[in-house]
């Protein structure tokens, strides 16, 4: 349980880094409950790593809410003012049981780097502004299963 808020790196610098929670690649069986991300310059939570299972984590006016690099196991996910909820890297699989999205501006709910699976089982996406995105394909191969309310009003 906690927050993390305020990574940041300076403007101009170059790739603008500053997560709030990051693992790398060796990581495998994490468990992450009960914390909010916020005000963070990159991803709210960063996450590289195998068998990562999240729940009740709040993202908040990250660049990036969540980063998944490999795979996750999402209990309830909110994402609030973020440019991207859900990001997925190559080759990552992420099940989401219940995705909850809300943007004051235009966004982007997932982005998919390629080759990637994901499974939203149930959503709320009322809260997201005109013009937002909600699947933006970088690469070619993802797949995503959306139940209801997976799509954006």
């Amino acid at each position: 349980r906690g927050v993390v808020s305020g990574f940041k790196m300076v403007p101009g610098s170059g790739y603008t880094n500053g997560d709030g929670i990051a693992t790398e690649g060796g990581v495998d069986g994490l468990t992450i409950e009960d914390v909010v991300s916020s005000d963070n310059s990159d991803g709210g939570f960063d996450l590289k790593g195998r068998r990562i299972t999240l729940n009740n984590i709040t993202a908040e006016r990250n660049s990036r809410g969540l980063r998944i690099w490999s795979e996750a196991d999402v209990g309830t996910y909110t994402s609030i003012d973020n440019g991207t909820a859900l990001w997925v890297g190559k080759y990552g699989v992420v099940t989401v049981q219940f995705l909850k999205a809300s943007s004051k501006v235009a966004a982007q709910v997932i982005s998919l780097e390629g080759s990637t699976k994901v499974n939203l089982v149930v959503c709320d996406l009322t809260g997201m502004a005109p013009g937002s995105v909600l699947i933006k394909s970088n690469a070619s191969g993802n797949t995503v299963t959306r139940g209801p309310g997976c799509r954006l009003p």
